[in-house]
């Protein structure tokens, strides 16, 4: 079976500096990236369920 796998690197820099005026805004960025993570993550578990789910058909029409 061939898959592939594409990854979708979002344009946020890792590291930033952090003053006391755009503290706030950058606590709400850390809290938005949580969240998009957090469902990336999601996502990701029910691809990796529906992609064994259906490794299991095809070995089991392979048995037939």
């Amino acid at each position: 079976m061939i898959t592939s796998t594409t990854i979708i690197k979002p344009n946020i820099p890792l590291f930033q500096n952090v003053s006391k005026d755009n503290r706030s805004s950058s606590i709400v960025k850390c809290s938005t990236t949580d969240k998009i993570n957090a469902n990336l993550r999601e996502s990701l578990d029910e691809l990796t369920e529906l992609s064994n789910r259906m490794d299991n058909i095809v070995d089991s029409e392979h048995n037939r």
